[in-house]
């Protein structure tokens, strides 16, 4: 821009000058040729002018062009740095971000390690809790109860078919019960499986000392059944014990016992018979000789009897039926089923 200007100066000076040399006329010609060689070397100055101020000019221009790159370079090189500046502190706050996520999972497993001894801590409550359940099993064990399946179970008692849960039934079956006693009874179904047997050292010469411990079925020649429902089926049955059991000719020869048939049923309805026999009796030991009626002789007549079965029987009831054998009373202290 400032050359063309300097161009235009140069050529408006140039004009101004000729037009008044052509104004003075041609009068003279050395005035002219001088006026025309001032006009050239005016004009040659003008155009060295010119040229220099365009020099000048293009080095402005360069001078510029090398500020406005300097000036652009430190500008980019700001920018530059404001985006690296800017980016390294936006990695190092994601950084904590993720070193934070960490004490973050730190933290979830103590909650998993304090799961942990809460396992421990329910097995000694389960433990502290059936212990006690166990040992208050309300059992009464007897003496040499072991394979005793009758311990536990429940049972009912008749005679000739007529069980002894109505009061007429109870009259004909238990010895004296007629009159209120309830020695030689069994009205509640516990004595003949309660593990207490009278010892022989406690029976005297007459044959008393049972009372409250024997069960006295009655009935001339009458048939008995006990039916026990054990606590559990049981496929190994092999004998029937009756203890302390009384036979003998004393006290007018009527007492009396016989077995006379077993029979097991998985539901208490249908039954099977299983053969068997009277394998041997035992004198209670300690039990006194009885003399009889005619004071003739004196007889031990307290028994333990096996009635053993030809082969194991199995179910979950099992019916005994006894008799007094022609005599009056069959009576004894207990029943046990056993599996030896």
């Amino acid at each position: 821009m400032k050359k063309l200007l300097v161009m235009l100066l140069a050529l408006t000076m140039v004009l101004s000058m000729s037009f008044a040399f052509a104004a003075c006329g041609d009068s003279n010609g050395d005035e002219s040729k001088a006026d025309s060689n001032a006009a050239s070397e005016a004009t040659s100055e003008a155009e060295s002018a010119a040229d220099s101020s365009a020099a000048d000019s293009s080095a402005a221009d360069s001078v510029a062009d090398s500020s406005a790159a300097e000036s652009e370079a430190p500008a980019e090189s700001s920018a530059a740095a404001e985006e690296s500046s800017t980016a390294a502190p936006a990695e190092s706050s994601e950084a904590p971000e993720e070193s934070s996520a960490a004490p973050a999972e730190s933290s979830e497993a103590p909650a998993e390690s304090s799961e942990a001894p809460a396992e421990p801590s329910e097995a000694p409550t389960e433990s502290s809790t059936e212990a006690p359940v166990e040992s208050q099993a309300p059992v009464t064990p007897p003496a040499s109860d072991d394979g005793n399946y009758a311990i536990g179970a429940t049972y009912t008692s008749a005679r000739d078919g007529t069980y002894d849960d109505t009061e007429d039934g109870r009259k004909q079956m238990y010895l004296s019960y007629e009159g209120g006693s309830t020695a030689y009874s069994d009205i509640d179904h516990t004595r003949l499986n309660d593990g207490v047997v009278t010892p022989g050292a406690e029976l005297d010469a007459q044959g008393n000392g049972t009372d409250g411990k024997s069960v006295c079925f009655v009935g001339t020649d009458a048939n008995f059944n006990v039916d026990f429902e054990l606590a559990e089926a049981h496929d190994d049955i092999t004998s029937i014990v009756f203890r302390c059991v009384r036979d003998g000719v004393a006290n007018g020869n009527n007492r009396g016992f016989v077995v006379k048939m077993v029979q097991v049923s998985d539901d208490g309805t249908t039954w099977n018979r299983v053969k068997g026999e009277e394998s041997g009796r035992v004198q209670v030991e300690g039990a006194p000789a009885i003399s009889n009626q005619d004071k003739s002789a004196e007889n031990v007549e307290h028994f333990d009897i096996t009635y053993k079965l030809e082969a194991p029987a199995s179910g979950k009831f099992v019916r005994i039926y006894f008799s007094n054998n022609g005599g009056y009373v069959a009576q004894f202290d207990e029943i046990e089923i056993r599996n030896s």
